[in-house]
């Protein structure tokens, strides 16, 4: 068949739908995303629209030759940068001891990311995510799961074209927050707020996923934290598109773990993204501290399985494009309220010998002190290309209002030349010592990154 007419015979829709799959494979920036929406959610339109159906008898060899491969696919990320900070401990007194910082260090990141993905038929799809760090050995501190991890390893497939499943390690982010996500029930690890976009671990699960038109409805079982059959958890969420806006709503079980109920909303107006969650559960899978006069370091744990804690955030970006398109402005914005906090985090803050006994103990985990207050919020401001210099700018802002402790991080960064990029921060903490985002108190720190030969294969 002449190449030509193939390519008028195929509608608009099937080669937007597989170009689609291509991208959720293999983004611009050399990113492998999986999370529900690049790979379980519109990439796997591919797998849940009726295509087959819906086309005639040529086109569908051409989408199940397109949608199956003998050759797998294989990529990845290479990353080599060198970082240097130097630390004040005393903001006040930096203008008399620039040359003579409280602290310095020098240190070497080396990692990759490999990554494989299999279509043997196109009812079937393997995929796979391995990274490695430096440095290759274990020691006291460091075991093989520090060096080597496995980060994703599912495969899809799909009952009479009508329910569509993943089953194995895979990302799902319930949550649309950017720099908070309490929303988020299933993730293992939660967002880092100053890494807002770094890849977050997930569970291993089976996910079921029912298209209904433009809606979806998903179930997920959950044996990661299972070690006999009544202890596998169970999530049930579904998604609603209303003109331009997207509902979520889900719930998760597991026996021994509080139950929780969530919902998010997005949409947009002119050039603002504007995103919203919810959550409510009954009980806290937290550990908490309080002070007592019993306990040989003058604080105990205690835990608080029966109250019902509500979580709360929004925000919004805001994205401004200059006249020549290569230079932008984006400002990124959210407001956490977190039920799970601490009236009053002092209780920490005054007695940081005994938290960290209890925490070497294993009494205590460093997440059960993670946003120990309750309001919080989170700026980002990015200016792309400044004044046509191909210099980026940034400020990043965290604000703690519960113990009023900050964090404020101008940064400055540029490419050299080709694969070789320079970055400066100074990060400013504000705030009473053993506050939560002020640890040491109010100090001023310079640190230098120089990336060398990063990239994308």
């Amino acid at each position: 068949m002449n190449k030509s007419r193939m390519s008028r015979g195929i509608p608009m829709g099937l080669l937007m739908v597989l170009l689609g799959a291509t991208l959720a494979v293999a983004q611009s920036d050399g990113t492998i995303q999986s999370d529900d929406d690049s790979l379980f959610g519109s990439s796997d339109e591919l797998f849940s629209q009726p295509l087959v159906t819906d086309v005639v008898e040529s086109e569908t060899n051409i989408a199940t030759m397109l949608l199956t491969s003998e050759a797998v696919q294989i990529g990845g990320r290479y990353s080599m940068s060198l970082q240097s900070g130097f630390v004040w401990n005393d903001i006040a007194a930096v203008p008399e001891s620039i040359f003579e910082p409280d602290a310095t260090s020098l240190s070497t990141s080396l990692s990759t990311q490999l990554f494989f993905d299999a279509r043997p038929d196109e009812d079937l799809r393997v995929f796979g995510k391995l990274t490695a760090s430096y440095p290759f050995e274990t020691d006291a501190d460091r075991n093989l799961q520090d060096v080597f991890h496995v980060e994703e390893l599912f495969s899809d497939f799909n009952w009479d074209d009508s329910v569509f499943f993943r089953g194995g390690k895979q990302t799902m982010n319930w949550g649309v927050g950017y720099f908070y996500s309490p929303a988020d029930l299933l993730s293992i690890s939660e967002i880092d707020p100053e890494d807002p976009e770094a890849e977050r671990e997930g569970p291993v699960a089976l996910k079921a996923n029912l298209p209904i038109d433009v809606h979806n409805l998903y179930f997920y079982a959950l044996p990661t934290f299972a070690d006999v059959p009544l202890d596998v958890g169970v999530a049930l969420k579904g998604e609603l598109v209303v003109g331009g806006a997207e509902i979520t709503a889900g719930a998760i079980y597991q026996r021994d773990i509080a139950p929780a109920g969530m919902i998010t909303a997005t949409t947009n107006t002119g050039d603002f993204d504007l995103f919203a969650e919810g959550v409510v559960s009954y009980g806290s899978n937290r550990t908490y501290v309080e002070e007592s006069a019993t306990a040989p370091l003058g604080v105990a744990v205690y835990s608080r399985t029966d109250e019902i804690f509500l979580a709360a955030t929004t925000g919004f970006s805001w994205n401004y494009s200059l006249d020549d398109d290569e230079s932008w402005i984006i400002v990124t914005s959210q407001y956490l309220y977190n039920g799970e906090g601490y009236s009053d985090p002092t209780v920490l803050g005054d007695n940081r010998p005994g938290v960290a006994a209890l925490i070497a103990g294993g009494d205590l985990t460093a997440g059960d002190i993670q946003n120990s207050g309750q309001h919080y919020t989170a700026t980002q401001l990015s200016w792309r290309d400044m004044f046509g210099s191909g210099v980026n700018g940034g400020v990043f802002w965290m604000q703690n209002y519960s113990d009023m402790s900050g964090r404020i991080a101008p940064s400055l960064s540029t490419t050299l030349f080709d694969a070789v990029t320079l970055s400066l921060q100074t990060p400013i903490t504000v705030g009473d010592p053993g506050d939560e985002l002020s640890p040491m108190g109010n100090t001023l720190a310079i640190d230098v990154n120089v990336s060398l030969g990063s990239g994308a294969f």
